[in-house]
C-alpha cells in the first residue's frame, strides 16, 4: 500500500505483452491476431452486403459483384 502507483488501462494492457509468463503473453498475441482477423472478415463480409462474393463462375458466366437484381435479370 505504501507508494504503489494505479495503473491506467493501457499500461495493463502493453504488460500483457511485456510479462515474463509464457502464457499470458502469447495469449495476448493470438487474442490480438484473432481479433484483427476477425475485424477483416467482418469487413469484407460488410463491403459484400447484398452481393455476389469475387470469382463466382457457373459455366461460362461470371457472378461476381452483382446485386441480386442484375441477377434476377441475367
Amino acid at each position: 500500500m505504501g507508494g504503489e502507483t494505479k495503473k491506467t488501462a493501457l499500461e495493463r494492457v502493453v504488460g500483457l505483452y511485456k510479462s515474463t509468463k509464457p502464457a499470458i503473453k502469447y495469449g495476448a498475441w493470438t487474442l490480438s491476431v484473432v481479433a484483427v482477423l476477425a475485424l477483416g472478415y467482418l469487413f469484407f463480409s460488410l463491403s459484400y452486403l447484398d452481393r455476389v462474393y469475387p470469382n463466382v463462375v457457373i459455366g461460362s458466366n461470371q457472378f461476381q459483384g452483382m446485386t441480386r437484381e442484375q441477377l434476377t435479370t441475367k
